[in-house]
């Protein structure tokens, strides 16, 4: 529920808002798919922080956002799988969802025993570094695949990421990848970043970015602090607070908007700043929320006090 309408909420508010703005459907419902993901990786750093990933409201917030950004996934690749200067065409836009939902339940369901057949095998491989290796063909692969159906790569790597999952500690993988990653984030922040014109955010643009970032975090409290109202609003705020990064994913989801020529520089602008905001503002209000929760880690060797 958390998710369902932690998705939902941000899509039709931005959506509406940029409609009143005078954008076009295509454009609107982009930044709206923009609006939708919630980056985990951000949220899961700053509760490790604090040491609060084992309380209930941890475990809600990173559930909810793993399947929010599944879902965001499916919405961006009906949103780019659709996009037209003739409108929409139902027949090919039923296809597209079909083809996205059919593709993210063969990657969380089927894909996973397929990795699991390949276990025993790659024991037997020679050198050091063929999990890994495996696991960068399968991520390219699929990425390949969803692009010759109609979707974003994004979204075969993030069900490849998926299909990997319950093997990645056993063979290694985060670490290994997590080089990859140190190696390759500098130029995807900096590619992000050029195509990024600051003077465009004047006047009635930096407006409608502003305006966007405030819904982009009312809708958040909406949509995922709604649902758990009877557990109070302390609840219902860290839950909505702690979806409230967009981080990565919208950047993502951004940068393919742009290069299919789906978002104008002013639309690419507005999603790089509300970007910005949401992840900048989340982690000290989350902190001051998680105030009375935050456990600090008690050394193991340390003595314990002599009563006198």
């Amino acid at each position: 529920m958390v998710s369902i309408a932690g998705v939902a909420a941000p899509f039709v508010l931005g959506f509406a808002y940029l409609k009143l703005r005078g954008d076009t459907n295509i454009e609107a419902t982009f930044v709206a798919a923009a609006m939708v993901a919630t980056s985990v990786g951000i949220t899961a750093r700053v509760l490790a922080d604090m040491n609060v990933l084992s309380t209930r409201t941890a475990k809600i917030i990173l559930a909810a956002a793993v399947f929010d950004d599944i879902l965001a996934m499916v919405v961006l690749a009906v949103v780019a799988g659709s996009a037209s200067g003739a409108g929409v065409r139902w027949v090919h836009l039923g296809v597209l969802t079909g083809e996205a939902v059919a593709f993210a339940l063969f990657m969380m369901f089927v894909a996973p025993n397929i990795v699991r057949q390949l276990h025993p095998r790659l024991a037997k491989f020679s050198t050091q570094s063929s999990t890994l290796v495996v696991a960068l063909a399968i991520c390219l692969f699929f990425s390949w695949l969803s692009v010759k159906i109609g979707m974003a790569a994004i979204i075969g790597a993030f069900f490849a990421g998926l299909m990997f999952a319950d093997y990645a500690p056993q063979w290694n993988l985060p670490p290994r990848v997590g080089g990859i990653t140190a190696f390759l984030a500098p130029f995807f922040f900096f590619d992000i970043g050029s195509r990024f014109n600051v003077r465009l955010l004047t006047g009635n643009l930096l407006t409608a970015a502003l305006v966007i970032s405030l819904l982009a975090v009312i809708s958040k409290l909406i949509g995922c602090g709604l649902p758990l109202l009877r557990e109070g609003w302390t609840t219902v705020f860290q839950v909505g607070i702690g979806m409230t990064p967009r981080g990565e994913v919208a950047l993502i989801v951004a940068l393919v908007g742009l290069q299919s020529a789906i978002l104008s520089q002013p639309a690419y602008g507005v999603v790089v700043l509300m970007t910005i905001v949401t992840t900048l503002l989340a982690p000290p209000i989350l902190r001051y929320l998680f105030r009375d929760e935050i456990r600090v880690p008690v050394e193991e060797n340390a003595s314990a006090p002599i009563q006198l």
